[in-house]
């Protein structure tokens, strides 16, 4: 049969029978148990079971109905929760449940009693031990001491909660020589209280499935403060049965684990059976002993904060630069990268504007050896000379006019990482040998610095233009060319690759309709029909800038061809296109569409275009918006 233990307040050790149909808990006499405290409402709660599972339930009391230290109005009930109502903790054991201790029948059961508490910039242990002359007193705070700079020095190397709390468990046992010792941490997230034990070496438990003080561990969490039980001997009655005998606890500390105003935890340690009881010195100890635990396990979880960030910006960037295709042409494409992306040699990438040069090299980058590096994106054309090299090389303080500061520049931070270079047809003959020395080397120099610096990045290069053409009249490096040109890969336009249309419209589609917040488009067959007949100059940029304006400025569910805005020319080859709609008009017109849509903020433009802030001043400069 379940029951229902009193272990403070009134009633104290008084044990109720529970029944599966409801019984009312409450101050009047009426109720089927009776609680005479004062902070307990007449008929407080409700506790019953249905369907094999116990539950409790607030009757709409004045204080409330606690368990496990948590407020509510209906709950499940384990066994080992902590029911509380008013003043008065209850312990709920199942008819079958054998962790915990049932007092003697004559009521000479006792809760354990709080002997000492400490607050945590209050230790005396360090005083004591430089004013006595006692040797032995002197050489047990040695031992402390040696013990807490062994365990601070451990924490550093802890890079999880369970590593963490063994070497905790390792410092604890050695000094103050517990049977049992059990971290208990709250889940930031859910603020579940999930305890750690050296048995299981992972947080895989409850905690109400433990066979520990309860009432010691609420008091620690409750009052922020480090806490020392002394519990009286059991019963003679009781030795011959073995749950007691193994659970038994004659001692026991609880430590919180405080960051400011906060519990991140407790640490709780006890002895049992007749073991000798814990003293002062121990609770200090264990209090010191949780203040490094403090910092390296909120180290550990800011830690464990920002690599799942990280992971869920990487998912983020593989699904924003995701190429999207199944036609033959595309599976060659996906042949490339594959081929490409283990080796760090360099790559060229050849396509008109639009066919996706840098989604290419970022999945080069992220399906490569280099994924966890940086990656960094330059485009040659945006730039001047000078103002090319210091944003490939990095100046030093005061190297020309407006260096304030010294800055690094994109071969030093894509150290470890791999370097994009769009455009590279477009790098002035100066600053192409000063790449082919870095390509060659590895060195380059900051511009006004007078010592090289190395860095290992990997460079992809791209260009719309016959980069042979170039290198024939001159106009390009023969050696930088042959340096770069190890792996060759030329993009198709769309209209080679007419078939993944519906695909890419998809992807996009749902794309902006999540960013844009509405529910997803989709393409009439007449709009679709219209898209492939069109002759697509700009390529899937193009298609892309399309695609996110239809979904900006339509309000219905299906897109019409009419909703593109698409000229076609009448008769003449898909090369041919109409000079109303070239690809600079087209450039023009939609920068200047999002410049109004951002109000003109230029770092929110350059994001949704999907270049970098640099380009997108070249061209408001070129197209005079």
């Amino acid at each position: 049969m379940a029951k229902l233990i009193v272990q403070t307040g009134a009633n104290a050790g008084t044990v109720f029978e529970l029944t599966e149909a409801p019984m009312t808990i409450g101050r009047e006499h009426d109720c089927d148990i009776h609680i005479p405290d004062e902070k307990v409402s007449r008929c407080h709660a409700r506790i019953g079971c249905r369907d094999g599972q116990w539950s409790v339930t607030d009757l709409d009391s004045r204080n409330g109905t606690y368990v496990n230290g948590e407020r509510t109005k209906e709950r499940q009930l384990a066994p080992g929760d902590d029911v509380v109502l008013g003043q008065v903790h209850a312990l709920f054991v199942a008819e079958d449940d054998t962790t915990h201790d049932l007092p003697p029948e004559d009521g000479s059961w006792v809760q354990p009693t709080i002997a000492e508490t400490v607050v945590s910039d209050r230790i005396e242990l360090l005083s004591r031990g430089r004013l006595t002359h006692d040797r032995e007193q002197l050489e047990h705070t040695n031992e402390a001491l040696i013990t807490l700079f062994r365990y601070s020095n451990s924490t550093g190397q802890a890079r999880s909660a369970p590593l963490l709390f063994e070497e905790l468990d390792r410092a604890v046992k050695d000094a103050i020589l517990p049977d049992r010792m059990v971290a208990i941490v709250v889940d930031p997230e859910t603020g579940e209280q999930r305890p750690w034990f050296r048995d299981a070496s992972a947080f895989d438990k409850k905690l109400s499935e433990l066979p520990v003080s309860r009432s010691i561990i609420d008091f620690a969490f409750r009052e922020q403060v480090s806490v020392l039980s002394h519990a009286p001997a059991r019963d003679e009655r009781f030795q011959n049965s073995p749950s007691i005998q193994i659970n038994r606890i004659a001692t026991a500390m609880c430590v919180p684990l405080r960051l400011g105003d906060s519990v991140m935890g407790v640490v709780y340690t006890d002895r049992l059976g007749d073991a000798q009881p814990f003293t002062r010195t121990d609770l200090e100890l264990l209090t010191a002993l949780a203040m490094p635990t403090v910092v390296a396990l909120h180290t550990i979880r800011a830690t464990e904060a920002l690599h799942r960030e990280r992971q869920v910006l990487e998912k983020e960037v593989r699904g924003q630069y995701a190429i999207v295709g199944e036609s033959a042409r595309i599976k060659e494409l996906f042949d490339f990268i594959d081929s490409a992306a283990p080796l760090d040699t360099g790559v060229l990438l050849i396509g008109k504007s639009g066919t996706g040069k840098e989604l290419v090299s970022r999945a080069i980058h992220y399906t490569g050896n280099r994924a966890k590096g940086p990656f960094e994106a330059v485009n040659c054309a945006a730039l001047t000379e000078s103002l090319l090299e210091s944003e490939l090389f990095g100046h030093v303080k005061g190297a020309f006019t407006g260096a304030h500061e010294s800055r690094a520049g994109r071969f030093e931070l894509a150290h470890h990482g791999t370097l994009f270079l769009d455009e590279i047809a477009e790098m002035p003959p100066t600053s192409q040998s000063k790449l082919l020395r870095v390509l060659e080397t590895g060195d380059f120099r900051r511009v006004g610095d007078v010592r090289d610096r190395t860095s290992n990045a990997r460079v992809i290069a791209a260009t719309n233009q016959d980069i042979e053409e170039l290198v024939r009249e001159g106009r390009f490096r023969q050696d930088l060319y042959y340096r770069l040109n190890v792996l060759t890969c030329h993009l198709p336009p769309l209209r080679e690759h007419i078939e993944d249309m519906g695909l890419l419209c998809d992807h996009f589609l749902e794309m902006f309709c999540r960013k844009c917040g509405k529910s997803r488009m989709e393409l009439s067959e007449a709009a679709m029909e219209r898209l492939r007949e069109h002759p697509w100059p700009g390529n899937v940029r193009e298609l892309r800038n399309l695609i996110e304006r239809v979904v900006v400025l339509t309000n219905r569910q299906v897109i019409e061809p009419d909703d593109l805005h698409l000229e076609l020319q009448s008769g003449g080859g898909a090369d041919e296109v109409s000079p109303l709609t070239s690809l600079q008009d087209m450039e023009r017109d939609h920068i200047q569409r999002v410049l109004e849509h951002t109000g003109g903020n230029k770092k929110e433009t350059a994001g949704i275009l999907g270049i970098d802030r640099s380009t997108l001043y070249a061209k408001i400069k070129t197209y005079q918006l």
